[in-house]
C-alpha cells in the first residue's frame, strides 16, 4: 500500500471541477438528471478519500481505502488490518458524504469553493465495524456542530473513539 499516496493538488482540482458540473445539475429541482448528479457527487467524495496516486501521476481506484499510513485510524483498526487485512474494517467519511453533497448543492458551490471545502471537510478514518457501530450520530454531525467552526472529527470525539493521525505525507 505504501506505493500510493493521497490524491495531490492536481487530482483534487480535477475532482472539484467535475463535482462543480454535477452541483449545477443537482441544484435544479426539476432537472431529469438531478438524482444521478447527486449520486455522482457522492461518488466523487468517495474517490477523494479512497483513491491513491503514484508519484508518476497514475491514479488507482481504492488504492488507499484502508491505508492507516494515509488516513487517521484507531489502534484496533491497525491491529486488525495487520492480522487479517481489510476484513472487519470501515473506511468512514468523518463528515458524512450526504452532508457534504447537500452543502455543496445548497451553497451552489463552484469548483474553487468545492476544492477549499473538500480539503477542509472531506476526510476518511479507518475504524473497525464495532467502532463504526458506536458512532453517534451516524449520518450527521453532533448537535451544535457548524460548518463555520466545527471540527470535522467531532463524531469521533463525541463517541470516545480515538484516532491517530498519520504524519503529513510528503508529495
Amino acid at each position: 500500500m505504501a506505493k500510493y499516496s493521497k490524491l495531490g493538488k492536481n487530482e483534487q482540482k480535477h475532482l472539484a471541477q467535475l463535482a462543480g458540473c454535477f452541483v449545477v445539475i443537482a441544484g435544479q429541482p426539476n432537472h431529469p438528471m438531478r438524482e444521478v448528479a447527486r449520486w455522482a457527487i457522492r461518488e466523487i467524495l468517495w474517490r477523494w478519500t479512497a483513491d491513491g496516486v503514484k508519484t508518476s501521476g497514475f491514479v488507482r481506484v481504492d488504492a488507499i481505502k484502508y491505508d492507516a499510513k494515509v488516513h487517521p485510524s484507531t489502534a484496533a483498526a491497525r491491529r486488525l488490518f495487520a492480522k487479517s487485512g481489510k476484513k472487519g474494517l470501515r473506511h468512514d467519511h468523518v463528515v458524512p458524504r450526504k452532508m457534504l453533497a447537500d452543502r455543496m448543492i445548497e451553497q451552489n458551490m463552484d469548483a474553487q469553493k468545492i476544492l477549499r471545502f473538500l480539503r477542509r471537510f472531506c476526510h476518511a478514518a479507518i475504524v473497525t465495524t464495532k467502532e463504526h457501530d458506536k458512532l453517534k450520530p451516524r449520518d450527521q454531525m453532533p448537535l451544535g456542530w457548524t460548518w463555520r467552526d466545527g471540527d470535522p472529527f467531532a463524531r469521533y470525539t463525541c463517541s470516545s473513539i480515538r484516532l491517530r493521525r498519520p504524519p503529513a505525507a510528503k508529495r
